[in-house]
């Protein structure tokens, strides 16, 4: 039940990795973590990991990916859309 791998997508030029089996005995879930852009993928650097208290269980593997993404892309739209001060 489950996948123990790691689900991988690209949003805005931001690389966002998906943990589904982020917990123990399979369970789905929202971890994530959104890596900085860059155009060596031997040098990558973590800009946000979602906070392991904030980790939601979720009934299906696409229910949980569906809502890391929609976590995701907040973030990094937030982070690019920020007025300059």
């Amino acid at each position: 039940m489950g996948t123990q791998g790691v689900t991988t997508a690209v949003y805005r030029e931001h690389d966002i990795a998906i943990h589904p089996s982020g917990k123990p005995e399979d369970a789905l879930t929202d971890a994530f973590m959104i890596l900085e852009p860059t155009t060596n993928p031997m040098f990558t650097r973590t800009l946000y990991e979602h906070p392991h208290d904030q980790v939601k269980t979720y009934g299906t593997e696409d229910e949980a990916t569906e809502a890391a993404m929609k976590l995701a892309h907040a973030w990094i739209d937030a982070r690019l859309d920020k007025p300059v001060e």
